[in-house]
């Protein structure tokens, strides 16, 4: 099991309104125990429940020039948020998410971070696109996500490029494109997962 500090993954390297979003939700600071009445207001829609009992919601904000998506798994038996995403969709790649800022509670022994991210691809058809620079925590959830048989790992040097079967990337291949620093030449390096083709 990772630590905590290891599970706080992929922090903006954008804007300082995504910084500001982010730390905004950012569940060290102020653990989330949801009331239910506010509960929509709060986490948006639900859109699925998932295996490990976690209900997954799904809320659009807006914070000065940054639109995105807020993706949580809410335990309804704790009324605890459990795990949490911030990101983007792509605006020219349907059902593009890009993660920006992913983190959870301390200590949940029912559902992983890939095993969320596994969620999203799989029941919501979508395709998630890391960061360019990860934490060591956040290498591991992909690491993880791609030992999922059902899961493919692209690699991608633009936002906007489509991924392809030539670039495919198997696990003990991803430690190969990480990058330590933005400023690195390799920084342009993405991974993209995505439901495996038959």
């Amino acid at each position: 099991m990772i630590s905590f500090k290891e599970f706080i993954t992929e922090m903006p390297y954008s804007h300082n309104n995504m910084d500001r979003y982010a730390a905004s939700w950012d569940i060290t600071q102020k653990p989330y125990e949801i009331d239910d009445k506010k509960r929509s207001k709060t986490l948006g829609r639900k859109i699925s429940e998932m295996k490990s009992g976690h209900h997954m919601y799904c809320k659009h904000q807006k914070s000065g020039d940054y639109s995105g998506t807020l993706y949580t798994a809410y335990n309804p038996q704790t009324k605890m948020v459990d795990i949490k995403v911030t990101g983007y969709n792509n605006p020219l790649i349907k059902d593009r998410y890009h993660v920006k800022y992913l983190s959870g509670r301390p200590y949940i022994q029912n559902l992983k971070a890939h095993e969320f991210y596994h969620h999203l691809i799989m029941r919501h058809k979508k395709t998630i696109v890391s960061d360019s620079s990860q934490s060591e925590g956040g290498r591991k959830v992909w690491e993880r996500l791609a030992t999922m048989p059902s899961t493919a790992i692209h690699r991608i040097s633009d936002d906007n490029e489509k991924q392809t079967d030539r670039y495919i990337t198997k696990p003990h291949e991803l430690s190969d494109f990480y990058t330590p620093h933005i400023n690195d030449s390799n920084a342009i390096v993405k991974f993209v997962a995505s439901k495996r083709k038959k």
